[in-house]
């Protein structure tokens, strides 16, 4: 089967630089794959990800080869590339081009030759999609730093890409914006299928979205595998620990095999394992659930005609048990 997109044996160093950018780097994508490129700034990850996309490529000289569906990147036409593959930026002041929100949606459809019903058909599917109505008409200056990388990403997705790029999307978002941009981008992987490669180091939100996890140092592949993988080969390498997340490392340090990503995840596997071991508990002692006293329908009034103190009363003591009698003054303890 080929690979949606494969870099091969990658090496490259920008004009004027003698440190190489990338040093032979190899990576193949398959269709539908989440990937989190992950390490320290500076390590390459832009620089990777500017090479799956050929009007991207950085100026310098480079070695190996990169495809794109079994094609050679640079054969690939442009108006497929713009098309498939597409790429979101780190500031989300610096992709946005036109005035208004549906001007910014048209533009592309626009520059690729799209007749004004389809543009307009397309737009009416993705604010559907993305749910941003009330936006539309809105002046593109008058937008949140969040609504903003909103806008860059729909107008990225306008184009139905193939392959979507992110350079470190939310760098520059608050806290709820981007758990809200990333809870969009599971979203666009999951029901549209569409192949995400996004870069990023702080890890703790993105885990639970990924596939794969690529960490990269001094321009090199250093890890690779799903999330579970990756996070034991970064526990393993002094310079990627500071990027596990909480929750993760705290179960790397106990050596628990299987790795939870969240609280709730931890929450859970914290829970099955203390019920677990309560069961274990109770069957090493079965003598435990033997009745030492037990109550079968007692009923009590001091006098004939006085109100009942204890009425069909149900109750069953077992041994080594520890019980509290819990009422109100006059309820019968």
């Amino acid at each position: 089967m080929v690979a949606h997109a494969e870099i091969k044996n990658l090496s490259f160093v920008y004009t004027d630089e003698s440190v190489p950018a990338l040093t032979d780097v190899s990576l193949s994508i398959s269709q539908g794959e989440f990937i989190i490129l992950a390490g320290r700034s500076g390590c390459g990850k832009t620089t990777l990800l500017k090479h799956f996309k050929k009007e991207l490529l950085p100026i310098g000289q480079r070695s190996g080869s990169i495809d794109y569906n079994g094609t050679p990147l640079l054969q690939i036409s442009d108006l497929a590339s713009a098309q498939e593959v597409g790429m979101v930026f780190q500031n989300p002041e610096n992709q946005i081009v036109m005035d208004t929100v549906i001007q910014e949606l048209a533009f592309s459809l626009e520059n690729i030759g799209l007749p004004s019903h389809v543009i307009q058909k397309r737009i009416a599917e993705l604010i559907s999609f993305l749910g941003f109505q009330d936006l539309l008409h809105q002046s593109v200056h008058t937008l949140s730093g969040g609504q903003k990388q909103l806008i860059n990403l729909a107008a990225v997705l306008i184009l139905q890409p193939k392959l979507l790029l992110l350079d470190e999307p939310t760098a520059q978002l608050d806290p709820i914006a981007a758990k809200e941009f990333l809870g969009l981008l599971k979203r666009i992987n999951e029901e549209l299928g569409i192949t995400i490669i996004m870069s990023e180091h702080r890890l703790d939100e993105v885990i639970p979205l990924a596939t794969r996890v690529v960490c990269m140092s001094g321009g090199k592949i250093i890890c690779d595998g799903d999330p579970q993988k990756a996070l034991t080969q970064m526990w393993g390498l002094e310079e990627l620990r500071p990027f596990i997340p909480q929750i993760p490392r705290l179960f790397l340090e106990w050596n628990v095999e299987n790795i939870p990503f969240s609280v709730r995840e931890a929450q859970a596997q914290i829970q099955a394992k203390l019920s677990l071991k309560q069961e274990e508990m109770e069957l090493s002692r079965p003598e435990a659930k033997e009745g030492i006293l037990k109550a079968d329908h007692i009923s009590f009034q001091y006098e004939k005609n006085s109100p009942f103190i204890l009425q069909d009363l149900m109750l069953s003591i077992e041994k080594r048990k520890w019980v509290a009698l819990v009422g109100k003054n006059g309820s019968g303890k």
